[in-house]
């Protein structure tokens, strides 16, 4: 595991992280939020050809990160009313201190859902959690 990873601050105020050894961020500098809500939701989850809400949404997502996509994803299943079933694969979780600093709910307006978002980073690897009736979220630890 990367022995050091560091908090940075986007143009959007969203927080992200970095391992400079690795020559990795997490998101772009533009925004965290502002990335993820224009890749993952509108030019991914927006375009997918059956809209109706009888047929549930499969997301597999490799590299959980920082959970700002699996939220926003939370957030577009309440718009949607629709059945969305998340599963993520990570192999260098978050620190509980690096948790703490993501602000992705208050800049989102949304801190009802502070608890739901530190869930999907604390729940337990390789066991399906309802997160709510219409999100169900299983993470995966590649060892």
């Amino acid at each position: 595991m990367p022995s050091e990873k560091k908090d940075y601050y986007y143009r959007d105020s969203s927080n992200s992280i970095s391992v400079p050894e690795l020559n990795v961020m997490y998101h772009s500098v533009h925004g965290a939020i502002q990335e993820s809500k224009f890749v993952f939701i509108e030019a991914g989850l927006a375009y997918l050809p059956d809209q109706s809400a009888n047929n549930p949404i499969n997301i597999f997502e490799m590299g959980f990160g920082t959970a700002l996509n699996a939220l926003l994803t939370l957030i577009e299943s309440e718009k949607l009313n629709r059945k969305i079933y998340y599963e993520t694969i990570e192999l260098f979780p978050l620190e509980n201190n690096q948790i703490k600093l993501l602000n992705y709910c208050e800049l989102l307006e949304r801190n009802d859902l502070q608890k739901k978002f530190e869930l999907l980073h604390v729940c337990d690897w390789e066991k399906e959690i309802t997160i709510r009736s219409n999100f169900i979220f299983k993470k995966i630890k590649n060892n």
